[in-house]
């Protein structure tokens, strides 16, 4: 049996910290049962795969690389490996003992991480700079790019398939058509554009992911509880999106019997 791997942030994770985690303890209350399954369970389970869940609440792009170099020993041949790139202006900070390094600076928190570190780990002017500079510029996309370099050597000499795919349209979503068509970019032919929509949490992604039945958690709770994760239906449907276009090359080997647009959006509805 093989192994279906997931590296990524919180997207990727799911219900992290659903113990402690405010918006799914909410969640959890508000559906009465436990939280439902993730996208990458439901796909392992469809795949007829062992799933390993490596995704991690928060990570920058540079902690999803290395938490996949930490782990890629374990994949095999005919495995599959999907990696969930994150925001561009996420980065790593060293933090000062006790704190264990490396954390992640968020764009949009005065602190590092989780609320865990000093004011004094950062000054919020170091903070809004460097952020400032790494969406100004392409070198981080870049960056990504390298990374996918070396994991597609690795892909190749091992022998498994990896796929991508990211909330942030400036890491894949703003590349070229032809580049954009390989098949490493998961559901690329679904992609929907909207310029009025992609800015906030999850971009062209999720606005597909959207369009074809999935909602988020605040969606699915009547705005209850305030957190734009994915919900069950968004689970449901990315698990489904990623199914069927992993099976249409490891399967049918191609562009041959590929489901329509409209098969999509009923697989999605069933």
């Amino acid at each position: 049996m093989n192994t279906l791997f997931g590296f990524g942030d919180s997207y990727t994770q799911g219900h992290f910290l659903n113990d402690t985690f405010k918006p799914f303890i909410q969640w959890k209350e508000y559906i009465g049962k436990e939280l439902p399954s993730v996208w990458i369970d439901i796909l392992g389970n469809k795949l007829d795969m062992n799933v390993k869940n490596y995704g991690s609440a928060g990570s920058s792009n540079q902690e999803i690389f290395h938490t996949f170099i930490q782990n890629c020993n374990e994949i095999k041949k005919d495995d599959i490996v999907i990696i969930n790139w994150t925001y561009i202006d996420r980065f790593r900070w060293a933090a000062m003992p006790p704190f264990t390094p490396p954390n992640t600076a968020f764009p949009f928190w005065k602190k590092i991480s989780s609320s865990t570190l000093n004011d004094n780990d950062i000054k919020e002017q170091t903070r809004i700079d460097i952020i400032e500079n790494r969406v100004s510029y392409d070198l981080y996309i870049e960056e990504v790019y390298d990374y996918q370099k070396i994991i597609d050597l690795l892909s190749k000499s091992i022998g498994f398939d990896v796929y991508y795919w990211s909330a942030d349209p400036l890491i894949i979503y703003s590349l070229s058509k032809e580049v954009l068509n390989q098949k490493k970019y998961i559901i690329n032919d679904l992609i929907i554009f909207n310029d009025e929509k992609y800015i906030g949490a999850g971009g062209y992604f999720f606005e597909t992911i959207s369009h074809y039945g999935g909602k988020t958690v605040q969606e699915e709770t009547n705005y209850e509880c305030t957190d734009n994760h994915l919900g069950e239906s968004g689970h449901r449907v990315q698990s489904e999106l990623f199914y069927n276009y992993i099976k249409k090359y490891v399967i049918y080997g191609g562009d041959k019997n590929l489901p329509t647009l409209s098969d999509y959006k009923n697989m999605c509805n069933t």
